[in-house]
């Protein structure tokens, strides 16, 4: 094979030993320069396979590129391994990390020490389901069937998504846009591109690019991209000579930010990467600056992200977050027992971690970063354009599917609203917090 052209490879890693996440990470950031690594899945956690007394896996799928050749890359990957501390055991047993090749372009290959593609692919859930969400379409060339096809065959008993520390994110689609339909994805990604436009959005977006100051010829990544507005709104900034990364959970997200950037003449400055937010697919220091734009209050562990935030960045560069508090809302009606009834419930039971915009500080001072600044920004709706006021009816709408009001106490309340937004007299604010600091 000639080593002019790189080989595109999807790779499995695996850990079950001490700091399952930090391994991967670790192992993420070993790979390149003889791995590009291009996109990252989510993390699964799995039951042992094989043997069964013993813990947990975390299990991942990367793509990357190398000029290696197969047998060469092979033994790069055991020899990384072996760094990173994994030790000769019983097969199938506990290890701190392994690393499969799964496909090494189309080839198809079998040697006393190496099979093209990986012989029990087919057979694996927990990494069917992680190769899944960035390469649902990939055909196997032996088998001649899609990813997708194989994963719908395949026992996926005992494989879940990763979610360290709570289960809030298993009711939150927008913690894992992959986790629901694709039909689904396509109408978040709509909803995501509407709410763009709406002015109390275009308010904050605006207040968060200058607190980010994007700078011509810059680096820059956006975690948690979803449709990418933001890094369409930021680039300019940093052209000619610079660019701007976005990384999300959801290929589909990527996909659609890849069209609407096409669609705005920004796909030359724009790059968009699938990847976990936890275990980010780039080596340290390798932006100018990163930002993570309401996604925290969906995440597991947002101190971790902010860690990955920073670790990204140059010392020097700069970290920019922002996320609402939506205990701050304040809406002004003349029920005031049940406006505070509903609201409560709302920031308690659905959408996320609601009070993340009053922790950006303190998170951003446990990860050390330095010469803080905080930004509120307070967002106003007077009118039914607002996504304030969008986000007010879906409020009421939840309490009230999920039993924290009466359906009468909905309706009632309401009514209410719409009145005073017919006679103009309908008022409404919320509290956004952007908190920026500087890597050391």
């Amino acid at each position: 094979m000639s080593n002019s052209q790189p080989a595109t490879v999807y790779l499995a890693l695996g850990t079950n030993l001490g700091d399952r996440m930090a391994n991967l990470r670790a192992a993420i950031s070993a790979f390149p320069p003889f791995v590009c690594v291009l996109a990252c899945s989510p993390v699964y956690e799995t039951e042992p396979w094989g043997f069964a007394d013993q813990p947990a896996f975390l299990n991942q799928v990367l793509l990357g590129e190398t000029s290696l050749p197969p047998a060469d890359l092979l033994r790069h990957l055991k020899s990384l391994e072996a760094t990173l501390g994994r030790k000769p055991i019983i097969r199938y047993g506990p290890r701190q990390i392994d690393i499969d090749i799964l496909f090494y372009d189309d080839l198809v290959l079998e040697t006393p020490t190496l099979t093209l593609p990986h012989p029990r692919l087919h057979e694996r859930g927990f990494v069917l389901a992680p190769l899944a969400d960035i390469a649902p379409d990939l055909m196997h060339p032996r088998l001649c069937k899609s990813v997708r096809e194989l994963l719908a065959e395949a026992d996926r008993t005992g494989v879940e998504l990763f979610q360290p520390g709570t289960p809030m994110s298993h009711t939150n689609v927008w913690s894992n846009p992959s986790s629901t339909s694709r039909e689904n994805v396509a109408n978040m990604a709509a909803f995501l591109e509407e709410r763009a436009h709406c002015p109390d959005t275009v308010i904050v977006n605006q207040a968060l690019c200058t607190a980010l100051a994007p700078v011509l010829g810059e680096r820059l990544l956006e975690v948690g991209s979803g449709t990418g507005v933001l890094c369409r709104l930021i680039a300019p900034h940093v052209l000619p000579g610079g660019s701007i990364t976005g990384v999300d959970i959801s290929p589909e997200f990527a996909r659609h930010a890849q069209r609407y950037a096409a669609e705005a003449g920004l796909a030359h400055a724009i790059t968009f990467d699938t990847g976990n937010a936890e275990t980010l697919p780039y080596a340290d220091g390798a932006f100018d600056g990163s930002l993570a734009s309401r996604m925290l209050l969906h995440a597991a562990d947002p101190d971790l992200i902010v860690h990955e935030l920073a670790r990204v960045v140059r010392p020097g560069g700069r970290v920019v977050l922002m996320d609402w508090d939506f205990d701050t809302i304040a809406i002004d009606h003349p029920d005031r027992a049940l406006t505070r009834l509903l609201v409560h419930w709302r920031t308690d039971n659905h959408g996320g971690n609601n009070w993340s915009g009053r922790q950006l500080w303190r998170r951003a001072v446990q990860e050390g970063l330095t010469n803080l600044e905080v930004t509120p920004v307070v967002t106003v709706a007077r009118t039914e354009q607002e996504g304030l006021t969008q986000s007010i009816w879906r409020a009421a709408e939840v309490a009230r599917n999920g039993g924290g009001i009466s359906a009468k106490e909905h309706d009632t309340w309401v009514d209410k609203l719409k009145q005073r937004l017919a006679d103009g007299t309908f008022f409404a604010s919320i509290v956004y917090f952007i908190v920026k600091g500087y890597v050391r």
